[in-house]
């Protein structure tokens, strides 16, 4: 886990960026299952936050300025970036 960003609030950052997953939900569903100790086929449908299509296509989509998406996901505020960060932050 990174914790250099724990002055800012989030608890987790992932950069995805060279990822080849085609599926960047499902990256970001194993992202959080692995900060939660758990396996993700455990956790509820990421669906039920976001639709995953919208997801894919914002991560694929990229772009010259970086943008940001971000849902609510258990207990997280869930951002993820289309250059492909992922931040998880604790909703308090």
């Amino acid at each position: 886990m990174d914790n250099s960003h724990t002055d800012r609030g989030i608890d987790v950052v992932i950069d995805a960026s060279a990822s080849d997953d085609d599926e960047f939900g499902t990256l970001v569903l194993t992202t959080i299952a692995d900060e939660l100790g758990t396996d993700p086929a455990s956790l509820p449908p990421l669906r039920d936050s976001i639709d995953p299509d919208v997801l894919n296509s914002f991560f694929q989509a990229g772009g010259e300025s970086a943008k940001a998406l971000s849902f609510e996901y258990l207990c997280y505020d869930v951002v993820v970036t289309d250059d492909g960060v992922i931040e998880l932050r604790t909703r308090a």
